[in-house]
């Protein structure tokens, strides 16, 4: 079941978010990627970052936390945003799997000063 949430930042700064698989579970072995497009079902990523077990943490953003309680980050860059006007984009955190994607995390980043 995926966590909703809504990440609330100011235009060109840095943020962080992390949270946890539910329910619980090992990620160890994992693809995950966050990314932020217009609106829901939007299929053009404005941002994408990803993480998984090949690579070093945060070579692509995003970082495994605790592998065994499933906790995982995201960090964007504040640089990543230049040209996003202020308002409601949505975001996406999804496991990508051999043929199937499951949804972890989704809600809307709200941008405003």
């Amino acid at each position: 079941m995926p966590v909703y949430t809504n990440i609330s930042v100011t235009p060109l700064s840095d943020f962080t978010v992390q949270t946890q698989v539910n329910p619980i579970t090992a990620i160890g072995a994992w693809n995950i990627q966050f990314q932020v497009t217009n609106r829901a079902g939007g299929i053009s990523g404005l941002i994408t970052l990803s993480t998984n077990s090949g690579y070093i943490n945060n070579v692509s953003g995003g970082t495994i936390v605790n592998s065994g309680n499933g906790i995982f980050s995201f960090t964007v860059s504040g640089g990543s945003m230049s040209g996003f006007q202020p308002g409601a984009y949505f975001y996406n955190i999804q496991r990508l799997g051999s043929g199937v994607t499951t949804e972890l995390s989704l809600g809307y980043l709200l941008i405003s000063y």
